[in-house]
């Protein structure tokens, strides 16, 4: 391999996103000379091994089957997306480009920077959908030191091999950071083949304050991904943290702003996002409110899990899990006509309620 990009994030600028649609045309992106391993749902195996953050120290056997595949397909270029990588210490960057340098010729790094405003707003919803309470989210809002992330990789592999790029659409190729990354390494031309994977969708202002109060009513405050994302439905204005994080933000990320226009002349444009107007909600109503949209949404996902959900191919409506392989009893109730008659009585059921 001449050339392997690592590609270190950073959080929300559709890393998640890109990391989806990558693995999930790696055959697609190998036909136009780039390699990228599909095998996992993201590269974090990948580099986790230099990070003492995690309990595997030594080589994984999915960095041993990458290295492998790398010399058996000579594909000119590799691409590894972590963002795992973002949070290594300088020692810990030394020791995964020697590492990495066994495989390619030249190793580079990729970066989009986002505008920190809107990086800690759209911070806030990830934030939440993790377990972390929103009134802590709205005291300390995530701001990035990207001046010390920036120089770390930048003094480890050279400014030549740094490549940083502003998550804008106004600067993206085609206004997609999907896009502008392939451009970044000259495969351009797999963008239109490309199936694409979207995630992480926003939530609304009493969105992310029911799903707030329905993660409390969770052990450790933990929700699977497919459960949460009926809250995505819920409908209303985006929601905004308010002015006084704002304002802790703009300060806090200044000196950032400025290094990324003085080192690399990246503007980002400043956010005109405006902060989220008051629930016309008690406490009391919206806990209310939280409580009951949980509950009726729990069953609907451990139905959908069942056995007896997996037989009659029940799918909740905005549920991911569409590749999920039938009960096998599925086949011979079908087979029998059994599952047709159901089917039949459920619609008869429907029309009788709407007559009535």
């Amino acid at each position: 391999m001449d050339v392997l990009t690592l590609h270190i994030g950073h959080m929300k600028t559709g890393t998640t996103s890109l990391q989806a649609t990558f693995r999930d045309n790696a055959a697609t992106l190998a036909a136009h000379g780039l390699y990228y391993y599909g095998k996992t749902r993201t590269n974090h195996a990948l580099v986790r091994p230099f990070s003492k953050r995690t309990k595997a120290r030594n080589e994984s056997k999915f960095l041993k089957e990458y290295r492998n595949e790398a010399k058996a397909n000579r594909l000119p270029q590799g691409l590894i997306s972590s963002e795992t990588l973002l949070r290594l210490a300088p020692e810990e960057i030394e020791a995964c480009l020697a590492s990495m340098r066994d495989i390619a010729g030249r190793v580079q790094v990729l970066i989009y920077v986002r505008e920190p405003v809107a990086l800690a707003i759209s911070a806030a919803h990830q934030g939440v959908r993790s377990g972390r309470p929103l009134a802590e989210i709205e005291a300390q809002p995530r701001i990035l030191n990207l001046t010390q992330i920036i120089t770390r990789w930048r003094s480890a592999v050279g400014k030549e091999n740094m490549i940083v790029r502003p998550f804008d659409r106004a600067q993206l190729a085609n206004g997609d950071v999907i896009d502008d990354a392939l451009s970044v390494l000259g495969c351009a031309s797999a963008g239109p083949a490309l199936q694409r994977e979207a995630v992480n969708e926003g939530l609304s202002v009493l969105g992310i304050h029911m799903l707030d109060r329905a993660m409390a009513r969770m052990p450790d405050r933990k929700m699977p991904y497919d459960q949460q994302r009926a809250f995505n439905f819920i409908k209303g204005p985006r929601y905004v943290l308010p002015e006084a994080a704002l304002d802790r933000v703009r300060k806090r990320s200044a000196p950032h702003v400025a290094f990324l226009r003085e080192e690399f002349g990246i503007e980002l444009p400043p956010s005109t996002e405006r902060p989220s107007a008051p629930l016309a909600l008690s406490e009391a109503e919206l806990a209310s409110l939280a409580e009951v949209f949980h509950e009726i949404n729990a069953f609907a996902y451990r139905l959908d899990r069942s056995a007896l959900g997996r037989v009659l191919g029940t799918r909740m409506p905005y549920s991911n899990r569409f590749k999920d392989e039938d009960h096998p009893l599925r086949a011979k109730l079908a087979k029998l006509g059994v599952l047709d008659e159901l089917a039949a009585q459920v619609a008869t059921d429907e029309d009788d309620a709407e007559a009535e």
